[in-house]
């Protein structure tokens, strides 16, 4: 089931979302942005963000290292491949700043409740 737009600058959508993740906002961005990105935790809890860590082989990587790690939920967009995105979590207490390293072409995405 297509549920939203997965890039600004694509016309993919992503598919397959779980039912943990429907209702949730998950961030589209233009693919080829690779800038870092940074959030300040307004309460105590977790960030999600989702990336395609097969489209590149370091992006596992700089989300392990940025303090991230993988949770069971994957989902797809709908280019040709029906690439697979994977949803990684992080927990932070209010006022930490959660940074997310610039990652390959598909970027990462923040996922909202």
């Amino acid at each position: 089931r297509a549920v939203q737009a997965a890039f600004n600058n694509r016309d993919y959508r992503f598919i397959d979302v779980p039912s943990a993740l429907q209702g949730h906002t998950i961030e589209a961005h233009d693919g080829g942005d690779v800038s870092a990105r940074r959030w300040v935790a307004d309460v105590d809890g977790a960030f999600f963000v989702a990336a395609a860590t097969s489209q590149h082989k370091d992006t596992a990587r700089a989300l392990t290292a940025a303090g991230f790690t993988k949770t069971k939920h994957t989902f797809r967009y709908s280019d040709k491949a029906k690439t697979t995105v994977e949803v990684w979590r992080k927990e932070a207490r209010a006022g930490d700043v959660v940074e997310l390293p610039s990652l390959g072409w598909a970027g990462a995405r923040l996922v909202v409740p």
